[in-house]
């Protein structure tokens, strides 16, 4: 669908890729260019592991100026601490993971550590910004109570698992809003200039 948006013109100057992250080796022809950018929104904490994908997304960057930006996530410094001293906190925290899809090896890092993996891929220049919970978790809470109070509002039939689903996710991300668990990321990293 991404692609049927472009016009003539950007298609000659925009590449989408549709496909797993984890293998952007089967995904890339080999006769592929490098990307002058590559963009990751709110999905990195997904990939096994999101690391690899750094070195992966370094590999397929043009080396002068090639840059990668990302929406992400990491675990509160504090939560980190927490879950580090307590067997039991770490065994919870790796158990919701699981349930949830999300490799407990890409959160269970600091943003100084985050910044430090993208160093260790190489890449220079990182730059990690930090946004407030409450401005990402409560407009996506608020976000999820609206689509049910419109559904209602305009006649629209919603299924029992999808009321639930809206409605819990509406609770999880007002829980996240409200506690400083999760840190969100706005990250941007450059290529380093190859030494040949």
């Amino acid at each position: 669908m991404a692609n049927e948006r472009l016009s003539a013109d950007q298609k000659q100057r925009i590449h989408l890729l549709h496909g797993s992250a984890e293998n952007l080796d089967d995904l890339i022809q080999p006769s592929t260019k490098v990307f002058d950018h590559i963009i990751c929104i709110d999905s990195a904490y997904h990939y096994n592991t999101r690391w690899d994908f750094f070195k992966s997304a370094f590999k397929y960057l043009k080396g002068s100026g090639g840059t990668l930006g990302i929406f992400d996530f990491t675990l509160h410094p504090a939560l980190f601490q927490s879950l580090k001293q307590s067997s039991w906190k770490l065994y919870a925290f790796k158990a919701l993971c699981n349930f949830i899809h999300v490799p407990s090896d890409n959160l269970l890092a600091t943003p100084e550590e985050y910044k430090q993996r993208l160093y260790d891929a190489g890449f220079k220049n990182v730059q990690l910004e930090t946004v407030a919970t409450e401005q990402v978790f409560d407009g996506l809470s608020r976000f999820m109570r609206q689509q049910l109070l419109n559904a209602s509002k305009y006649g629209i039939h919603v299924n029992l698992s999808d009321k639930l689903f809206l409605s819990g996710a509406s609770f999880v991300f007002n829980i996240l809003a409200k506690n400083d668990w999760l840190t969100p990321l706005l990250v941007s990293a450059e290529k380093q200039e190859s030494a040949t």
